[in-house]
């Protein structure tokens, strides 16, 4: 297998792992707006990765990345606590995103006349052109999204689930609150890198919406339903771009449109034949 190709199916790969486990919660939670909203900070993101590096910081522009967008989705949740409502603190943190995205594309102009590309390359992503150092990244990614899922998720579909109850129990809601929003600004860094602003919001919310109406409401088979949804959606569109020359952005969104008409009309068949009597 040709190395470009196998170094997009593996950031395909664990992009859309992140997303698949993060997807339900997205959903169930009610946090879309947020999760779109945190696509849109991974630009700012990127364009301070970007400056650190071309200023000659010898940190990973993606672990600059990471550390802005998560910082952003903390701002978010603090607005929250302190009792803005949920779309007033993303309104407000997005006015944020923006100034810091024109204010540090024009001092990375200043430093580096080619900088603009970041925010290009952050648009359309580049699954072909992923480092060792990107793919790292989003190995990293990956396994806090699964780990942090896996050990807290309960708490977490609790706490937005049924607020007033945790808070009487006397569960840290801020914290898990945080928590969230925190995995979804680090998942749509992942997928920010790989397939661009233009599709990542779209991959962290359809397997999440698909799972829902089409698997049973038990956990471990909404996560195996948007798992399986964002894999087969990512990896078909890395394979489809790499054959017809399509960017990878655009033939993502083929294919999740292909995968999620087919579990809708999937579920709707297995409605129906379950509404059928002996």
């Amino acid at each position: 297998m040709d190395p470009l190709l196998a170094a997009a199916l593996a950031a395909g790969g664990l992009a859309s792992l992140a997303a698949g486990v993060m997807s339900p919660l997205v959903v169930a939670s009610g946090s879309v707006f947020l999760a779109v909203e945190m696509v849109h900070a991974v630009l700012a993101a990127g364009v301070v990765g970007g400056l650190a590096f071309a200023l000659g910081w010898r940190i990973p522009p993606i672990a600059v990345a990471a550390l802005v967008v998560v910082l952003l989705s903390l701002f978010a949740t603090a607005l929250m606590e302190l009792g803005m409502e949920a779309d007033t603190a993303v309104g407000v943190t997005a006015f944020l995103s923006a100034v810091i995205v024109a204010l540090g594309l024009y001092a990375l102009v200043r430093v580096d006349p080619t900088g603009g590309s970041v925010v290009t390359g952050l648009l359309v992503g580049n699954a072909f052109l992923v480092s060792r150092t990107d793919l790292q990244g989003l190995l990293a990614v990956a396994a806090i999204v699964a780990a942090a899922v896996y050990l807290f998720g309960r708490e977490i579909a609790y706490v937005y689930f049924d607020p007033e109850s945790s808070e009487v129990a006397g569960v840290r809601t801020g914290a898990y609150r945080a928590l969230l929003n925190s995995l979804v600004a680090i998942t749509a860094l992942g997928l920010t890198y790989v397939l661009g602003v233009l599709m990542a919001h779209i991959i962290l919310v359809a397997p999440g919406v698909a799972a829902h109406r089409s698997a049973r409401r038990s956990i471990s088979s909404l996560l195996a339903a948007s798992v399986g949804a964002s894999l087969t959606a990512v990896l078909s569109a890395v394979a489809l771009a790499w054959e017809t020359g399509l960017n990878a952005a655009a033939a993502s969104g083929i294919t999740v449109s292909i995968v999620f008409l087919a579990m809708l009309a999937a579920a709707r068949l297995a409605g129906r034949g379950g509404g059928r009597g002996p």
